[in-house]
C-alpha cells in the first residue's frame, strides 16, 4: 500500500504549520481496510483512501462539516462498520454512526482501480432523507437505531420523539428543520 496513515497525519493536516501542510498537499492517506462484506457489495478496493484536499477543505469552513481530529480518527474506524451503504450512479455512500453536531457523517466514495483502493471523494453530514433521493440502499445494519431507520425510510427523524431516559442517541438533532444544509 505505502500510503501514509490519516490517523498519524490528521493533526498536521488540520492544525499544522503552513510548511507542514505544504508537505502533505496532493497526497493520499490510508483511512481503513475494506471489510469483506463491502467487497461483496461492489466496493472492491482493498482499502479506503482520502486525498489531502478532501480532508482540508472541511477544516473550519463550514460548521456542518467541521470534523475535529478526533472525529476523523473515529471516522477511520466507523467507516468499516456503517449502518447503511447506498449506491448511486457514480459511486457509493457509506453511512457511519459517527455524529457531529447531532448529524450523521456520511462518506461518499468511488471505486478507483478495482482491487486497489476506494477513494473517499466527499464527506457530508446528513440529517435529511433528501440525501437518499437518487440512491438505492444496498446494505442496512441489523442493529439500526430508530433514528437511523427513520432516516433510511425517508421519514424526517427530526420529528422522532426520543425515548425518555434513552440517552444521547435518542436526542433529536438540532438545529430546527430548514436551517443549515440538506446533506451536501
Amino acid at each position: 500500500m505505502g500510503l501514509p496513515s490519516l490517523k498519524d497525519n490528521i493533526e498536521k493536516i488540520l492544525n499544522g504549520t503552513p510548511d507542514e501542510k505544504r508537505t502533505l498537499q496532493n497526497r493520499f492517506f490510508f483511512v481503513a481496510e475494506t471489510p469483506a462484506f463491502m467487497k461483496e457489495l461492489g466496493l472492491h478496493g482493498d482499502y479506503f483512501s482520502a486525498k489531502y484536499g478532501v480532508i482540508s477543505r472541511h477544516n473550519g469552513k463550514d460548521v456542518w462539516h467541521n470534523l475535529t481530529a478526533k472525529d476523523w480518527i473515529t471516522l477511520c474506524d466507523a467507516i468499516q462498520e456503517p449502518f447503511a451503504i447506498t449506491k448511486h450512479t457514480d459511486g457509493f455512500n457509506v453511512w457511519t454512526a459517527l455524529k457531529v453536531d447531532n448529524c450523521f457523517v456520511m462518506a461518499g466514495v468511488v471505486v478507483k482501480s478495482i482491487g486497489k483502493n476506494i477513494e473517499i471523494n466527499a464527506i457530508r453530514t446528513v440529517f435529511s432523507a433528501r440525501s437518499l433521493k437518487n440512491d438505492t440502499v444496498i446494505y442496512k445494519s441489523k442493529s439500526l437505531t430508530p433514528e437511523q431507520e427513520a432516516l433510511l425510510s425517508g421519514t424526517n427523524f427530526r420529528s422522532y420523539q426520543p425515548v425518555p431516559g434513552g440517552g444521547e442517541d435518542d436526542t433529536p438533532p438540532s438545529p430546527p428543520i430548514g436551517a443549515g444544509p440538506t446533506g451536501t
